[in-house]
């Protein structure tokens, strides 16, 4: 080519009549532009670009419709859909094509008419004499299938993890007879840990039937809310177990990230601790069982390679597999999962369905658990209590369990039950209105113990950025007593010649971390005026008024500082969205060495700590972050942070999920209308594997 192609269809050179066609089916400046300000990235403009030039019978009309359809294939992927619907008359396509070909290009060239594209789309994907599109039994990048343009990959993925589901659907084979299972059942059942308010633990009958379903099942799906005693039942399920004669090595705990791991070992742990007169089964199992790790780690995932440890050929050992978190997985990190779990051991997935589905490809857990879950099956005659009885058709319908009773819906417990009543209410918006949020004028009005709910609609932009900045800077974070948290922000903590923490720093760090872990600012996006990127710049400015002696005002963190993890870091055990806190460190009986600016993490087999150098670019502050990132945790109280104007990622899904992050209070700062914007805005994905495995 003489001259050289760049993004937008122009040449740097004399222009071949090569060059000249493909200019003309290359979007141009001002669509680009569009595009990426529709969340497009220049890379994935670029490859559909790409691809269409690959094409080598098209027309110059046929690569500009082939073009459009694979954007919108690479778009559907990017927003975590499987495929692009176009069994359903046009209109997802030309709904798109409307929204991203700029009014102005198609007022001004026809040929980016999105009308004209939807009927070229239409007739090309009919084709079936294409290098780069085929049908179900073609390898070739884009596959048409039953009204579905699929990505080859996505497809492939999506049918094996159908494929492993179905195999799955059986009985269990582990060998307990039935008196053996009552009796074990019975002990656990006498023997319970205390629950939240500190009276003894009682699996209500849905939960009892869960657990009695992942006793005997292959797969099984328990899905519920914040409160509902998800993890009660893990930990009766391990009690009976190891009753059971199963050796606690074998059996396998995991989520998704590192965070949600931590937070899995504290509740299992804390569970097991908490027992009164733990018998030698207990006693066993709290030194025998391995903790909870990363799916990643488990299945021994190696960055250099891309590749898993563990799969089909070389299945993991472990006799059970619990994985906490489920709603967090993609279609492709689910289907490794099934791949890596032996088909005679048992899987359990865990998690809420009604949260926000994985930041990637799929809203597998949501896919997998039918509308009607089946409760006929043949152990609830061992249940304690009646539990309505009633069928499902779908094929998962006997392996998944619903739980409807929360524990935070208690009349003892009106703070929590508030942030649920709001919660459901956005969930079932289509069914109702608006549960209400106390409305406040003042943020001033709220102490930093606040519970339920509150709206705090901003008096302006730029003013209230800066009173919320404020307020929960005085009140939340230093708790009205600037004296006590400065001192506690800059104290230095001993540790040993290994860089480790001290027993006595420990405790003293453990503080801090529990401190910064109470309460939790969450925002939609990192970017813009109320995005967590901002918010964090202005309360890291505010942090360096209370640094110590020699600290410049553009260091990157100051000691006292929330932070983040923002990769995995397999050496050090830390993980992308990992919270710790920047401290002062010196040698233990070295008074005169400068302290060193050091992060600690806390872990449930305790307090680690690596030297700020070494994680360099790998932290950022963490008084704020998105709700996306905040998946797997939980806080007393939120802070949740609407942006300005109505946004695609203001929806249901994402309100549900910020507002169940808190038990005690939650401070909503935005408009009311936003709110009720959000709840009508469902996200929209699209998915084949529910109907896959109906057939």
């Amino acid at each position: 080519m003489a001259g050289q192609l760049d993004l937008f269809g122009n040449c740097d050179g004399t222009e071949s009549g090569e060059e000249v066609a493909i200019a003309a089916y290359v979007p141009p400046k001002i669509m680009v532009e569009h595009l990426q300000g529709a969340g497009l990235t220049s890379g994935r403009i670029r490859l559909a670009a790409e691809l269409a030039s690959l094409e080598p019978e098209l027309s110059v009309r046929q690569r500009r419709a082939f073009f459009a359809i694979t954007l919108l294939g690479l778009e559907a992927q990017g927003q975590g859909s499987t495929f692009v619907p176009l069994g359903d008359g046009d209109g997802y396509v030309r709904r798109r094509l409307e929204e991203l070909v700029p009014r102005k290009l198609a007022d001004d060239d026809k040929r980016w008419q999105p009308q004209q594209l939807v009927e070229d789309v239409r007739a090309l994907v009919e084709r079936r004499d294409l290098d780069l599109i085929g049908g179900e039994s073609d390898w070739k990048p884009l596959i048409v299938s039953k009204g579905r343009l699929y990505h080859q990959r996505m497809m492939l993925h999506e049918t094996r993890l159908v494929e492993a589901v179905k195999a799955r659907l059986g009985r269990s084979n582990l060998e307990r007879g039935e008196e053996e299972l009552i009796a074990a059942l019975d002990e656990v059942r006498k023997g319970q840990p205390p629950g939240r308010g500190g009276e003894v633990m009682t699996l209500n009958p849905e939960q009892e039937y869960a657990l009695l379903t992942a006793l005997h099942r292959r797969l099984t799906l328990i899905t519920g809310g914040p409160g509902t005693g998800k993890t009660s039942i893990v930990v009766s399920l391990l009690r009976i177990l190891v009753r059971l004669g199963v050796a606690p090595g074998s059996v396998a705990l995991a989520a998704p990230t590192g965070k949600a791991a931590n937070r899995m070992a504290e509740s299992i742990y804390g569970q097991l601790r908490a027992l009164d007169e733990p018998a030698p089964p207990d006693l066993e199992l709290l030194q025998g069982l391995e903790a909870p790790r990363t799916l990643h780690r488990l299945m021994g995932y190696s960055p250099r390679r891309d590749r898993f440890a563990h799969h089909g050929a070389n299945p993991l050992p472990h006799r059970m597999v619990i994985v906490d978190e489920a709603s967090m997985i993609d279609l492709f990190l689910m289907e490794r999962l099934f791949a890596a779990v032996s088909p005679m051991a048992q899987l359990v997935l865990l998690g809420d369905a009604d949260q926000l589905p994985s930041v990637d490809t799929g809203a597998v857990l949501r896919d997998l658990v039918p509308e009607v879950t089946s409760t006929d099956a043949p152990w609830r005659g061992l249940l304690r209590e009646k539990l309505e009885k009633r069928s499902g058709v779908s094929p998962t319908s006997d392996a998944a369990v619903r739980l409807e009773k929360s524990y935070r819906m208690r009349a003892e417990d009106p703070a929590g039950r508030q942030i649920l009543v709001l919660a459901q209410s956005i969930r079932d918006y289509d069914q109702g209105p608006l549960a209400p949020a106390e409305p406040i004028s003042e943020l001033t009005q709220l102490a930093s113990d606040f519970e339920g709910v509150h709206l705090w609609e901003p008096p302006s932009e730029e003013r209230g950025v800066e009173d919320f900045v404020d307020w929960w800077f005085a009140r939340v974070l230093l708790e009205s007593s600037p004296s006590k948290w400065v001192g506690r922000f800059n104290a230095v903590y001993e540790c040993d010649e290994g860089g480790q923490l001290t027993e006595n720093a420990r405790k003293k760090v453990r503080r801090l971390l529990k401190h910064h872990s109470r309460a939790q600012i969450l925002t939609l996006t990192r970017v813009f005026s109320r995005g967590s990127e901002e918010l964090n710049r202005r309360f890291h400015r505010k942090m360096a008024s209370f640094g110590r002696g020699g600290m410049r005002e553009d260091y990157r963190f100051y000691p006292g500082e929330p932070v983040m993890m923002l990769r995995n870091d397999y050496e050090r055990d830390l993980f992308n969205g990992d919270h710790g806190v920047v401290v002062w460190c010196r040698r233990r009986g070295r008074t005169s060495e400068t302290p060193v600016p050091t992060v600690v993490f806390d872990r449930s087999d305790g307090v680690v700590a690596h030297s700020l150098g070494e994680l360099g670019d790998d932290l950022e502050q963490a008084f704020a972050m998105t709700v996306h990132k905040a998946q797997g945790s939980e806080f007393e109280r939120v802070a949740l942070v609407l942006p300005t104007e109505p946004i695609a990622l203001l929806n249901r899904e994402l309100l549900y999920t910020g507002l169940t992050r808190a038990s005690r209070g939650v401070l909503v700062a935005g408009a009311h209308k936003l709110l009720e914007f959000g709840a009508a805005n469902s996200t929209e994905r699209f998915s084949a594997v529910r109907e896959k495995l109906r057939g």
